[in-house]
């Protein structure tokens, strides 16, 4: 009898004990499917969330009318502003924020990444592919001689000979100096920084200077709308392509590849066209097969 009361609770016992097993079974099985639910509901949740854009930072002058200026409602304006707007419009995943600067500080700003490009009629030139990526030209640029009204026996670079000629150090200033390098007599190179310009224009206005180089679409515009004694002479001296620049490396050789396209498009379909016309009186789009 004992011996069927021993055999009795041992059944009860292990029947209570595979029961208790069971249920921590299930319960188990019930945290790990709450959790993969969990996983996958927040998974699927990120997928869903749309990336943000990379901010591209683009400098451009605030003083260089028509191209790039500050208009008399304290906003960005130009055809270098509307060429960036243009440009944001096309691009996915990408938005660029335009921030004003000097001439010389924005390729300060570039070579310290603390912008991503800049778009101000820059020109291509050999000594600037050295350092810098460049985009498809959007805009021929030209470049002419400018003196006070009146002044005669000026018209080429060979007249600007013994002659005090202002710039600051750009592409403009590049064409003097290949020209002295090339040539025993000189034209004198007045240097200036952190002017402006119409600072320069005056002072080729007020007789301090000869003569200025520049680009003369820019010019015409900054002596009409400012009354300077100021004319411009002789046929162009030189005529280059204009482009965006990025810093020489893996990020600004990719913001390269991303906008090229889009530069393409919009010379394709006459968009740059256009703007070129609204803002400077024709079409100075290039022609790509040139740069292929």
């Amino acid at each position: 009898m004992k011996k069927n009361i021993s055999l009795i609770a041992l059944l009860i016992s292990s029947i209570l004990l595979f029961t208790g097993c069971g249920t921590s079974t299930v319960k188990a099985e019930g945290e790990t499917a709450e959790s993969t639910a969990a996983t996958t509901e927040a998974g699927t949740a990120a997928q869903a969330k749309p990336q943000e854009d990379i901010v591209l930072r683009a400098a451009t002058q605030t003083d260089y009318p028509p191209f790039c200026f500050i208009d008399e409602n304290d906003k960005f304006t130009g055809f270098d502003y509307e060429l960036l707007e243009l440009i944001d419009e096309r691009l996915d995943g990408y938005t660029i924020d335009i921030q004003g600067a000097g001439w010389d500080s924005m390729f300060l700003s570039l070579d310290s990444k603390k912008i991503d490009l800049v778009s101000d009629e820059v020109a291509i030139t050999p000594e600037r592919e050295e350092n810098y990526y460049f985009s498809l030209p959007y805009l021929e640029i030209q470049s002419c001689i400018a003196v006070k009204t009146g002044t005669t026996g000026i018209e080429t670079l060979d007249d600007l000979v013994g002659k005090h000629v202002v710039t600051v150090v750009d592409s403009y200033s590049e064409i003097l100096e290949n020209y002295n390098d090339t040539h025993e007599h000189k034209i004198i190179i007045d240097y200036v920084s952190d002017v402006t310009s119409l600072e320069m224009l005056q002072g080729v206005a007020n007789g301090k200077y000869d003569a200025h180089i520049d680009d003369p679409v820019m010019m015409t515009t900054t002596i009409n709308e400012n009354n300077l004694d100021v004319e411009i002479v002789g046929e162009p001296v030189s005529s280059d392509p204009a482009a965006i620049v990025f810093a020489k490396t893996p990020d600004g050789k990719s913001y390269k590849d991303v906008i090229d396209p889009v530069i393409r498009e919009i010379i394709a379909d006459g968009s740059l066209a256009e703007l070129s016309k609204k803002w400077t009186g024709d079409d100075y789009t290039p022609d790509l097969k040139n740069y292929e």
